[in-house]
């Protein structure tokens, strides 16, 4: 009788196919993790840009958070400032009835940490801090200028974490002298007079941008409300500038500092410009 032999595989064939299996499973996941992880990137980027956005238009548009523990007043004489209180949930006059103070504009206060160890705590937080001025100033007018509203924060800012492990690792611009410059707050006004001659761009004739000198990850929320004090003063002196030609860069990258891109606004530029390819540029280097 014919015998038949069966078919099958040897144990080394048998390993062959599961080193292979298993470095083709290695590759395919390594690959859908890179890609899934520039996607979640790239949308890290695109929120807060969009973020950005939001915050220029409610401030273009006077919308701000309903704050019902603060009042506002100001000191008498010829010199008035803006005096704001936190009294407490429920203790304050109505909201618009502060009638001595209005919103101005916003500050933005982000915290890259300043090493290669990623702290969600800190790297991903940005801090929005609501800034009132004068309604009436020591005149009997309303203020014309920044400067002239004397800007005030509101205690308890506003905290937002931003996607994905997104940090924002420098924010430059080009100062007055010339020079590039780092910064951790930017600072985003209304712009009191339509008439002024202060240089805003068209789609934007609403707000005016501006890097904030004297701001790093490490300046505490009584540092920031005292730099938004001095705006006017910076204003006045030439150390900000409202909208100057030179535009700001925001460099961001992910927890890893494996992906990298900017954000630029300001200056010339229409709203703003998302670029993921040259962060090694030199405005980023």
């Amino acid at each position: 009788m014919k015998t038949i032999q069966q078919a099958g595989y040897t144990v080394l064939e048998l390993m062959i196919v599961i080193a292979v299996s298993a470095g083709m499973f290695g590759i395919v996941a390594t690959t859908f993790s890179g890609r899934q992880q520039q996607v979640q990137f790239t949308q890290a980027v695109r929120d807060l840009d969009s973020r950005i956005k939001d915050i220029r238009n409610d401030v273009s548009l006077g919308y701000y958070s309903a704050n019902e523990s603060v009042t506002c007043t100001t000191n008498n004489g010829n010199n008035p400032e803006p005096i704001v209180n936190d009294v407490g949930p429920g203790s304050a006059d109505p909201l618009g009835s502060n009638e001595d103070c209005v919103y101005i504009g916003k500050a933005l206060q982000f915290s890259p940490g300043g090493n290669n160890n990623f702290n969600a705590d800190n790297d991903q937080l940005m801090k929005i801090f609501n800034i009132v001025g004068l309604r009436v100033d020591g005149n009997g007018s309303n203020p014309t200028t920044v400067a002239d509203a004397v800007p005030t924060a509101i205690p308890n800012p506003e905290q937002a974490l931003l996607k994905w492990g997104l940090r924002v690792k420098s924010i430059r611009y080009t100062n007055n002298a010339n020079v590039v410059s780092e910064t951790n707050g930017i600072a985003i006004f209304t712009r009191l007079n339509r008439g002024s001659d202060l240089q805003v761009s068209a789609s934007d004739e609403a707000v005016q941008v501006s890097a904030m000198p004297n701001v790093s990850a490490d300046s505490s929320e009584s540092s920031m409300r005292s730099e938004i004090r001095l705006i006017g003063d910076n204003l006045l002196n030439g150390t900000m500038n409202l909208n100057n030609a030179s535009s700001i860069v925001m460099c961001v990258s992910d927890a890893e500092d494996n992906r990298k891109a900017t954000i630029t606004f300001g200056g010339s530029i229409s709203g703003s410009v998302i670029d993921f390819d040259n962060f090694n540029a030199a405005d980023c280097s």
